[in-house]
């Protein structure tokens, strides 16, 4: 028996039993003949929304004020079926079921069998008439009797299946039943497992088993696998005993057998197979439907973290549905590189069957169609694409040859969309239809997602529609959460015409807040109508569309003459040789409230239909009542956004019947006006701010006094003591009030905004900033967790870290007073009471990528490969991040770990390559904090040493530098520094190098009798600025000479140092992980030395955080200890870049690391010439970067001599101009560590 859970008392079987008629019809047609199956099931399907997810529950009850316990869906669901039942609500249980059966469906199919009681056949009907109802209750009861044979007969086939039962094991008889059941039983595949092959799994095990698969690859006949009439989870993933799941995948790859992986047939009843975390790879079926998977016979399958590629066949290259079949996708399941070699569906092929795609990808990497539907070709189907903020649902880059590059849908299809990050993309299609190709009475609905990037041989580049009945469906669903363009068709591109949608032959076009922005074709860059089709367009913005040929909406009186609607839209910023509607003599378009502005028209209208243009913004006078002929101000058209400035004549011109615009914003009925946007959603000047904004300020006791700061603070609006400081926070009354007094006072220029990266903003004055609508959500795992900002008024202070912590993690600190947490929104909810808390929000998948890399990402086009490095948050799910770099054909290049085991969260960073058209997929991966590119690094006497040493009054250094560190007693002795650079010449006669590594091959140090530079180690790298560098450090002079003042030549700071050469700077892009040089230094060396960069000024990056934390712990993979680790950095040689006078904040990355000490190069006190003296040796050349950092803080920390050194090569010379080291640092360390284990690391942490 099947059991179901209930979060109460369970309804009792009398109880429920009458239910069963309540259900019938929606279940039931699933048991009867094919025939009679897909009407009833569409119709179910259309009727009724999608109810939230369990983790939208899971959310929803976090949210504040919601404090009863988070409930599954399955129980939310149970406790609303058993107060349905104790109220005899017959009508409400009915919707609750048909609820429980459209997401959860064999859940809804067992709970009706076992709730059914056994009926017996019914007598025939009395001849004559009779009425509806009880021609209702004899189908009913036919049904019944019907469900409950067909049941019988399953459990007896299951039987005969069975394996006999151990000597000990009995079997279990339920009260009520007639034949013993034994318990759910779990069968292992594997090297140490019980069973060698999954078939042979597969033929011992009962419906309702478990199959452990280990995690390898099969091959040959034992890839493939039948399923014949049962109800079967098989798991993948498992170790050689099938006792623990590991990373590795199961693997069936058929290649040469001819054949499909896996088929599921058979059964009268519904039957449900779950396939978790497998590869199906290799079908080849030649004449035949499914190269991976096919299905028949009413049964339904969830495939589950499985990935479906290199499969092909006529039809259906990777999956194929037959009637009345359901297929799942999930967490995430990838359908990609499969082929429809002579027919349709490059990825699935779907006749009369419903699939529903969850945090799945049908594409990424192209399936393609012979014939139509590159991604998907669905007759009399069902098709949901549910994303959530967390969750995509796409289909992508898939191509046909014939129609529908993305999607074919006829004979009464119906697709829905919802959510943000459901989006139909990058599809293309020889024929019509780029992305969807609709016909023969078949639907599309699309709720907050996307059809964009398609593209057309011929007609309609986002979408063809055609024939009557056939609706193309757009809305932006105020009930989701979503923010900016949640619901767009954009950059589509036909060849022809329609560059968005072509529609024909009675086809409707229903569009109610939609961005339909960036489409191209010949006539009707955005909407092209023939044949009575009908055009409904409300709260549109229609903008930036380009028509080679003319009209951005046409409407062709050509086999009927279609109709058009046209209500608060704007049609601006588009192109095209002469109008913005072509309007044929029969046709008809009536508008009202529109803006009709910026487009590269000679006048509005070519035609001669019936044209009504009402209460509109104009720009050309246009016969109609109360039309304007006034520019519209938009708010920043040039950039895209045409929202309204407040004083624009659009805002307050006519009534414009609708409730909200385009962006789902409120827009009063007496104020809004015309067009598709109210006013834009940052227009918050400096002006107005400072008017209205508040003000941070910080006075000390010293300025004040005590009596006066106790007055100071009593009046503001938030007063925090520091002790040394007060902080207070002033509204501008209180403000102006302070400014009289004359009291000293210093406010806070940076007051209320947030800075990282690209980004800044004031979350409270500008709300959040503008972002890609697929990037604006803040994704959360299925606890609910994620990643959330919190900005306090004041600095935090003990009791405000602890309020911070106590909601999770607290894991970056942001300028200013911002700090980034991992959390759910109940304990978030916790803070908002706290009066130092300024501001709670979230931190979306746009925040995650840097600009950097987004640029890099576009320059490298969609099939480039970009190597990135990402801080990821270990919430006990990387394996999916894993999984998602290896299905698009990404590789992890290094993994390390970057907080200690046992504290809070673990982070790791990684190395790795992805197409770039997955980083926006990539950013919305809860675990993800922060993602950058990973740059290629660069390299950035005794005269200098005596200017470190203070052995230089008046400016003017002098000889003996040797005797004064014998006078202190230090040399560097028992002290190793990493020379991380170009190599180093290791026979040079001035340095002890002790060691080194090697990276690749490519860089292997020389043995003794090299010559050195140019090329020092046979890298190809050829500066010598490693040796130079070395030189410097740790130097003896020994084979050198005096110069004419009797400074000794090549004598370093550190002259009994030693060294260990790590050539990590290579001349292509090739460079070894900075995680791996870390972590070789500090295992050898007791500090480096890094005179290179990896870009160019940049702020505090992802790659400044590393350094930080590996300056606490260079070595994560010792969990015992901590590993501190000194690293030095030069400023870098960007202080000359502006042109004009020396380029502020110019310190290359990472170098604003705040746990590094960075050193910017002064002037010496030589000549790179023969002539005299020159240089202040209190001034910064002029290629030194310089301060201060992006976020204000001072930088850098020091300065030495950096220009005109002379120091080792395979000769003494001079290294004029670039910054050679920072060697301050090393004399401070390296010959104070000659006392100390270690050299010392700060322990701070940001």
């Amino acid at each position: 028996m099947s059991t179901v859970h209930s979060t109460g008392a369970r309804p009792s079987r009398m109880m429920l039993a009458w239910r069963w008629l309540s259900v019938l019809m929606l279940v039931l047609p699933l048991v009867l003949t094919p025939a009679a199956q897909a009407a009833p099931i569409a119709l179910s399907v259309h009727a009724q929304e999608t109810p939230p997810t369990s983790s939208t529950l899971a959310l929803e009850a976090n949210l504040p004020g919601n404090s009863d316990p988070v409930l599954t869906e399955e129980e939310r669901l149970w406790q609303q079926i058993e107060a349905a039942t104790n109220a005899d609500d017959q009508a409400a249980l009915t919707a609750l079921i048909q609820e429980l059966a459209r997401f959860d469906l064999p859940a809804a199919i067992r709970l009706a069998q076992e709730i059914a009681p056994p009926v017996a056949r019914p007598t025939p009907a009395p001849v004559g008439p009779i009425s509806r109802e009880e021609e209702l209750q004899q189908a009913a009861a036919d049904a019944a009797n019907r469900a409950e044979l067909l049941r019988q007969e399953a459990l007896s086939r299951e039987q005969a299946l069975r394996p006999t039962p151990a000597d000990d094991e009995k079997w279990a008889t339920p009260p009520g039943d007639a034949a013993p059941q034994r318990p759910a039983a779990t069968l292992t595949v594997g090297d140490s497992c019980t069973y060698a092959t999954v078939q042979g799994a597969v033929n011992a095990a009962a419906s309702g088993d478990t199959i452990r698969v280990q995690g390898k690859t099969f091959t040959g006949a034992n890839a493939t696998v039948n399923i014949n009439a049962k109800s079967l989870t098989i798991s993948g993933g498992w170790n050689s005993t099938c006792t623990a799941q590991g990373s590795t995948r199961t693997t069936l790859d058929a290649s040469g057998q001819g054949d499909t992986v896996v088929e599921v047939f058979g059964g009268a009843v519904p039957l449900t197979t779950v396939i978790d975390n497998f590869i199906l790879q290799g079908g080849e079926v030649d004449g035949d439907f499914g190269g991976a998977l096919e299905i028949d016979d009413q049964n339904i399958v969830t495939l589950r973290r499985t990935s479906v590629r290199y499969n092909e066949s006529s039809s259906g290259g990777g999956i194929h549905m037959s009637a009345a079949t359901v297929l799942n996708l999930e967490q995430p399941t990838l359908v990609y590189d499969n082929h429809a070699l002579y027919g349709d569906g490059g990825g699935i092929h779907c006749t009369g069957g419903a699939i529903n795609i969850g945090d799945s990808v049908i594409g990424g990497f192209s399936n393609t169609a012979s014939g139509g539907g590159g991604g998907l070709y669905l007759d009399n189907c069902t098709v949901y694409l549910n994303s959530t903020a967390w969750e995509v649902a796409m289909i992508l880059t898939n191509t046909a040859a014939g129609n529908g590059g993305g999607i074919y849908a006829t004979n009464g299809s119906y697709i829905n969309l919802r959510g943000s990050n459901a989006s139909i993309g990058e599809n293309s299609a020889s024929g019509s239809g780029g992305g969807v190709y609709l016909a023969g009475a078949s639907d599309l609905y699309v709720d907050n997602g996307s059809i964009s990037d398609n593209t057309a041989g011929s007609l309609g580049g986002g979408v063809y529609a055609t024939d009557d009945l056939t609706t193309l469906d757009m809305d932006r669903n105020a009930a989701q959460a979503c923010s900016g363009k949640c619901t767009q068709i954009s950059n589509n591109t036909a060849t022809s015409y329609g560059g968005a949608v072509y529609l024909t032959s009675g086809a409707d076009l229903d569009f109610d807040g939609v961005y339909a922005e960036g489409n191209s074709g010949s006539l009707g860059s955005a909407f092209y109508a023939r044949g009575e089709a009908y055009v409904n367009l409300y709260n549109v913005m229609a903008t930036d569309n380009t028509a080679t040929s003319n009209y951005t909406l046409r409407l062709l009186n050509d086999f009927g003459a279609p109709d058009a609607t046209v209500r608060n839209s704007t049609f601006a910023g588009n192109s095209g040789q002469s109008r913005s509607f072509g309007i044929d003599t029969g046709t008809r378009l009536d508008g009202d409230d529109l803006i009709l502005w910026a487009n590269s028209d000679s006048s509005l209208v070519l035609g001669s239909g019936d044209v009504t243009i009402d209460c509109s913004i104009v720009q050309y006078d246009y016969p109609g009542s109360n039309n304007l002929v006034s520019d519209p101000d938009f708010w920043d058209p040039a950039n895209g956004d045409y929202h309204l400035v407040r004083t624009s004549p659009a805002v307050d011109h006519c009534n414009s019947g609708q409730a909200t615009d385009v962006d789902g914003d409120s827009r009063p009925y007496d104020v809004a006006g015309v067009g598709a946007l109210i006013e834009a959603a940052a227009q918050v000047t400096p002006e107005e701010r400072q008017a209205t904004g508040r003000h941070a300020v910080r006075v000390t006791y010293d300025e004040l006094g005590e009596r006066r700061l106790d007055e100071a603070l009593s009046g503001a609006l938030l007063a925090r003591d520091y002790g040394a400081f007060a902080w207070l926070v002033l509204d501008d009354a209180q403000f102006s009030q302070l400014q009289a007094s004359g009291l000293p006072f210093e406010e806070e220029d940076g007051f209320g905004l947030i800075s990282f990266d690209a980004w800044r903003f004031d979350p409270v004055t500008d709300g959040p900033p503008a972002m890609p609508a697929g990037l604006a959500a803040s994704p959360v795992n299925d606890r609910g967790q994620g990643l959330s900002l919190v900005q306090l008024y004041a600095p935090a202070d003990e009791q405000d870290m602890d309020a911070l912590s106590a909601t999770g993690a607290v894991l970056q600190h942001y300028p200013y007073n911002a700090f980034l947490l991992w959390s759910d929104a109940r304990s978030l909810a916790r803070l908002s009471g706290n009066p130092n808390v300024r501001w709670i929000g979230e931190f979306p998948a746009a925040f995650r990528l840097s600009a950097r890399l987004a640029q890099a990402a576009a320059e490298a086009g969609q099939a480039g490969l970009p190597r990135v490095q990402a801080l990821l948050l270990d919430d006990g799910n990387l394996a999916s991040i894993e999984r998602l770099i290896q299905d698009a054909g990404g590789v992890i290049l290094s993994r390390a770990p970057r907080h200690a085991p046992g504290e809070v969260m673990a982070l790791e960073v990684w190395e790795f390559s992805l197409p770039a058209r997955l980083l926006e997929v990539l950013a919305r991966q809860p675990q993800l904090m922060a993602s950058d590119i990973v740059g290629r690094s660069e390299i950035d006497d005794e005269r200098s040493n005596q200017i470190l040493a203070d052995n230089a009054p008046g400016g003017e250094p002098e000889t003996g530098y040797t005797t004064w560190l014998n006078e202190i007693g230090y040399r560097g002795r028992d002290v190793t520094v990493a020379i991380v650079d170009t190599g180093v010449d290791w026979d040079h006669p001035d340095l002890n190098v002790t060691g080194g590594t090697d990276y690749g091959g490519y860089n292997e140090p020389n043995e003794p009798g090299s010559d050195g530079a140019p090329d020092v180690n046979g890298d190809g790298a050829g500066s010598g600025h490693g040796t130079h560098v070395s030189g410097i450090v740790a130097g003896d002079g020994g084979s050198a000479t005096a110069d004419p003042d009797g400074f000794v030549y090549g004598l370093g700071m550190a002259p009994s140092a030693t060294l260990y050469a790590m050539d990590a700077i290579a001349e292509d892009n090739v460079n070894p992980s900075v995680t791996v040089r870390v972590r070789d230094a500090a295992a050898n060396a007791d500090l480096s030395n890094n005179s290179w960069n990896v870009g160019s000024p940049a702020g505090y990056t992802l790659n400044a955080s590393n350094q930080d934390d590996w300056v606490l712990d260079a070595d994560r993979t010792n969990v015992n200890i901590r590993d501190p680790f000194l690293t030095v950095f030069s400023a870098g040689n960007a202080g000359d870049d502006c042109g004009a006078g020396p380029c502020m904040s110019s310190i290359t990355e990472p170098k604003e690391a705040k746990n590094i000490i960075t050193v910017a190069s002064s002037l010496s006190r030589r000549s790179n010439t023969a002539g005299g003296l020159t240089g202040n040796i209190n001034s910064l050349a002029a290629s030194s970067s310089r301060g201060p950092a992006f976020d204000g803080r001072l930088l850098p920390n020091l300065a030495a001599p950096g220009v005109n050194i002379i120091s080792t090569e395979n000769r003494v010379v001079t290294a004029g101009g670039a910054t050679a080291i920072s060697p301050a640092p090393p004399r401070l360390a390296i010959l104070r560590s000659t006392a100390t284990a270690r050299a010392p690391a700060c322990p701070h942490r940001t």
